[in-house]
């Protein structure tokens, strides 16, 4: 199946799901999100709060888009991706 082996887990989970499994995904989510945050501090006009809250930004889209990649053509994850990174 089409997608990402994080991400497919990710949706398999439930109330019920193996807690190790739970934890290395959480583990694995919290590092991709400190890099995106430590490339945010380049960012010298945003706020550590603005810097926080593009970091969830981030990590949330990219599960989207992992997630999007399933159903949707090139052309509408380019849509996607091209909206994720526009300036604000």
């Amino acid at each position: 199946m089409k997608g990402c082996l994080v991400t497919n887990t990710a949706n398999e989970l439930n109330a019920d799901s193996d807690p190790k499994i739970k934890s290395k995904l959480s583990i694995f989510t919290n590092d991709i999100r400190s890099l995106f945050l430590n490339n945010l501090k380049q960012e010298l006009t945003l706020t550590e709060q603005e810097r926080n809250d593009q970091a969830d930004y981030f990590i949330i889209s990219m599960f989207g888009l992992a997630s999007a990649s399933k159903l949707f053509n090139e052309s509408q994850l380019q849509i996607f991706i091209k909206n994720i990174f526009k300036e604000k």
